[in-house]
């Protein structure tokens, strides 16, 4: 079966399933933001886009390019997993929704395959500042409507319709459904089970919070 994306060998497993899984959430977070207020954080956005390109990256942390672009994630998963705010049930819907579609794409070895070549392609003619641009979101939305739109349950999207129905809001949102699904994938080669989320909180959340006081402690770090 063809795999979509390559990591190399891994260490620190629980630390590396921590940054798949903060992507994940991030990408539900962003989509959820984008769908009601029409907009979303754009250095956020632009490490969950950076993530789709990674074919072959040689860490799980060279996926994302930066680890402050996982600061929202990081901190949906503290809020989610740790209990003391009310869980945005929403973004858990659109997270187990992404890892449901995941594990169905991921017996549709052409999918896999056709979603590889085309993320391949855009590749050859990608500008690094130009991963968040009109141009390479709407090929990214494509891609989606292609091989993942036809795939059961589809994800449905709640938001305002005046930016549902907007082709560049709508584009963002697809590329970023498609960013949650790569995220899915890398959770689970990652070893990252449902069982996990269920019985694993308080290591999810002590491992997210590490990953957010290393952010912090970072002098560059806006107060």
């Amino acid at each position: 079966m063809p795999r979509w994306w390559h990591h190399r060998r891994r260490i620190q497993p629980m630390k590396n399933r921590t940054l798949a899984l903060a992507a994940l959430y991030q990408s539900a977070f962003l989509v959820q933001q984008l769908a009601k207020h029409g907009h979303a954080d754009s250095q956020a956005m632009r490490t969950i886009i950076h993530s789709l390109f990674q074919l072959d990256a040689p860490s799980v942390l060279g996926v994302y390019d930066d680890l402050a672009g996982l600061r929202i994630g990081l901190e949906q998963l503290v809020i989610q997993f740790e209990g003391k705010q009310a869980r945005d049930m929403e973004v858990v819907r659109y997270v187990v929704s992404l890892l449901h579609l995941e594990r169905k794409l991921s017996r549709l070895p052409s999918h896999l395959q056709a979603i590889h070549d085309e993320i391949a392609a855009i590749i050859h003619e990608l500008d690094d500042n130009d991963l968040t641009s009109i141009r390479v979101l709407s090929q990214l939305a494509d891609i989606y409507a292609r091989h993942v739109s036809n795939v059961t349950p589809r994800i449905m999207v709640s938001g305002e319709p005046v930016y549902l129905q907007n082709p560049d809001k709508a584009g963002s949102i697809r590329a970023l459904l498609l960013g949650g699904i790569r995220n899915a994938m890398l959770w689970r080669q990652l070893g990252g089970t449902r069982k996990q989320l269920i019985l694993g909180r308080r290591k999810w959340v002590e491992s997210a919070q590490s990953f957010l006081d290393q952010i912090a402690s970072r002098p560059d770090t806006e107060a």
